[in-house]
C-alpha cells in the first residue's frame, strides 16, 4: 500500500493519507504503519464512491474502483451512485464495518 503523499496537521492532530491508485483499504496495515511511526490511530475516516446494495447479510457498500465491500451502519439508499464519508468502526476478517456520516448523491454520469 503506497501513498502519493501525507498531510500532517499537528494542530488538529490529523494525518491525511492519499492513495497512489485505487485499492482496497487494509485497516491492519494502516494501523501498523501509524504505530511504527509512533502514532496511535483513534479513528480512520474515509471518503468513498460507489453504491449500496441489500444482501442476505444486510446492507453493504461497494467501492466502484477497488470493489471493496463494507458492512454499513447509517442511512443510505441502495442502488444509487453516491459518495460517502464515514468512519471505519471495526474489522472482522475481511469484513470492514463503515459508519456513514454523510451521503452525496452523484449523477449517473459521475466518474467513479
Amino acid at each position: 500500500m503506497g501513498a502519493s503523499h501525507l498531510d500532517i496537521d499537528t494542530e488538529q492532530e490529523i494525518v491525511i493519507y492519499y492513495l497512489l491508485k485505487p485499492q482496497k483499504i487494509d485497516v491492519a496495515t494502516i494501523k501498523k504503519a501509524t504505530q511504527s511511526a509512533g502514532y496511535t490511530p483513534s479513528t480512520i475516516r474515509v471518503r468513498l464512491r460507489g453504491q449500496a446494495a441489500r444482501t442476505a447479510q444486510g446492507l453493504r457498500f461497494e467501492v466502484d474502483q477497488s470493489g471493496q465491500t463494507f458492512a454499513v451502519e447509517g442511512k443510505i439508499d441502495a442502488n444509487k451512485k453516491v459518495e460517502v464519508v464515514g468512519e471505519i468502526t471495526s474489522e472482522v476478517g475481511t469484513l470492514v464495518r463503515l459508519k456513514i456520516d454523510k451521503v452525496t448523491l452523484l449523477d449517473n454520469d459521475a466518474k467513479l
